[in-house]
């Protein structure tokens, strides 16, 4: 009888041994969500502030009347560099290689190579269609943290539009 009370009293011990590990580990992973979830949070208003920084400096600002009728010498304006139309999804292998000139030439104008690479990942998502962003993400893996190299990007484009074509033969 003694020998079952203290098998009984071992099994308590080891179910709120395990009882307390759970809700040890339980709390460390709430922990490590919230701390996923801010700083997921912070990337995401650092993306905001570039946006914005790079969409004011594509942005001419409109000239302002000189005080008391005096007249300004007339100002230079850049010419506003256009990017490419959106690429859509259903684009033909032709239309994307238009496309790429297009985007190779906007990438020139703006000194995209200089930016950094979120910065270029930025602009590209701008120049692409809804279901184009979705079958980077999805159907070609690409990784979303921006670190692949804007040529390889493209290229994989490249190589997604051409096997379209050539499923269509």
């Amino acid at each position: 009888m003694e020998d079952m009370t203290v098998l009984l009293q071992y099994l308590q011990k080891e179910a709120e041994q395990r009882r307390r590990d759970d809700d040890r580990r339980r709390a460390e992973e709430a922990e490590q969500r919230r701390d996923d979830d801010r700083r997921r949070a912070e990337e995401a208003e650092i993306r905001r502030q570039e946006f914005a920084t790079f969409m004011a400096t594509l942005t001419p600002l409109p000239p302002s009347s000189p005080p008391n009728g005096t007249q300004q010498p007339t100002q230079h304006n850049k010419p506003v560099i256009k990017p490419p139309h959106p690429l859509q999804a259903d684009a033909t292998f032709q239309q994307f290689r238009d496309w790429r000139r297009h985007w190779q030439d906007y990438s020139v104008m703006t000194d995209l190579s200089t930016m950094s690479l979120t910065k270029q990942h930025i602009q590209l998502r701008t120049c692409l269609g809804p279901e184009i962003l979705h079958i980077l993400q999805y159907r070609l893996q690409l990784p979303q943290d921006d670190s692949t190299p804007m040529e390889e990007v493209l290229n994989i484009l490249d190589k997604y539009f051409k096997a379209q074509t050539n499923e269509a033969l």
